[in-house]
C-alpha cells in the first residue's frame, strides 16, 4: 500500500463541479490546459504553489479535500473526513457559475 495520495481525481471533481472546462479552470489557475491535463490524468502531482492557487482562487485545500475523498481515514475519523468533505462539495457548488 502507497502513502502518496493521488490529488487528480479531486482536482476533476472540483474543476466538474465548478461546471469549468480544463482551459477554464487553467486559465483562472495561471497555469497552462496542458500542465491541468497532467495534473488530472496523474501523469504529475501538483505543486505547493498549484495547491495553494486552488485555495487562493476557489477556497478550497486540493490536498486535504484528496485526502477526505480518497484516503483511508479509520474508523474514528471516518464521520468527521465526510463532514468536512460534504462542506467543500457545497461550498463548490455554491461557487459554480449559475
Amino acid at each position: 500500500m502507497s502513502n502518496h495520495l493521488d490529488m487528480s481525481k479531486t482536482a476533476v471533481y472540483i474543476r466538474k463541479t465548478l461546471g469549468l472546462t480544463q482551459r477554464a479552470a487553467a486559465k483562472a489557475l495561471g497555469i497552462t490546459a496542458v500542465h491541468l491535463c497532467n495534473v488530472e490524468n496523474g501523469r504529475g502531482q501538483p505543486s505547493l504553489d498549484l495547491i495553494d492557487k486552488y485555495q487562493q482562487v476557489w477556497g478550497v485545500d486540493l490536498y486535504v479535500l484528496a485526502w477526505c475523498r480518497e484516503g483511508n481515514p479509520g474508523p474514528s475519523l471516518g464521520s468527521e473526513i465526510g463532514r468536512i468533505g460534504d462542506f467543500w462539495h457545497h461550498w463548490l457548488l455554491d461557487q459554480a457559475p449559475p
